[in-house]
């Protein structure tokens, strides 16, 4: 019981170490997926790493804040056409129909997709949720049990 309690817990500081780093060095940003909008390029509950970049080209997935919210959309065209203001750009969820209503101006772009881990957002969700406090407390009981029982023995 206790090498697997172990090897969790360094399973999950390496994954946290790893995070750091990688951000430190690139400035990049970790984003958990909450919509299947980009389905199947990107799951619900995908983490994503997001890179700051100079210049974003049509087919690169971004992520940027839109009305408060962020999304994380394909580029699927640019617009130069307004000549007082910087670029903008076309965006669509490569699960959606139709294009995004608004456009994206480039100051509102957090950066595009370096990465993807698949179904690691789910835990990250899942440690962020009510459920999360009820299973910490289950795992320390059963440990707790464990411990009792073995020292008996």
């Amino acid at each position: 019981m206790k090498y697997i309690q172990y090897i969790i817990f360094n399973i999950f500081l390496i994954i946290f170490l790893i995070f750091s780093v990688i951000s430190y060095l690139v400035g990049a940003k970790p984003l958990i997926v909450t919509s299947n909008s980009m389905s199947p390029s990107i799951e619900k509950g995908d983490l994503v790493v997001i890179i700051k970049g100079d210049q974003y080209e049509i087919g690169d997935i971004i992520s940027f804040q839109n009305e408060g919210l962020i999304a994380t959309h394909r580029v699927i065209n640019i617009d130069y056409s307004d000549s007082n203001e910087s670029i903008k750009f076309i965006t669509k969820g490569d699960a959606n129909k139709n294009t995004d209503f608004s456009l994206v101006k480039i100051n509102n772009v957090i950066g595009k997709v370096g990465f993807i881990i698949p179904f690691l957002g789910f835990i990250f969700l899942f440690i962020q949720s009510k459920y999360s406090i009820y299973a910490l407390i289950i795992i320390i009981l059963i440990l707790l049990i464990e411990k009792i029982r073995h020292d008996k023995n």
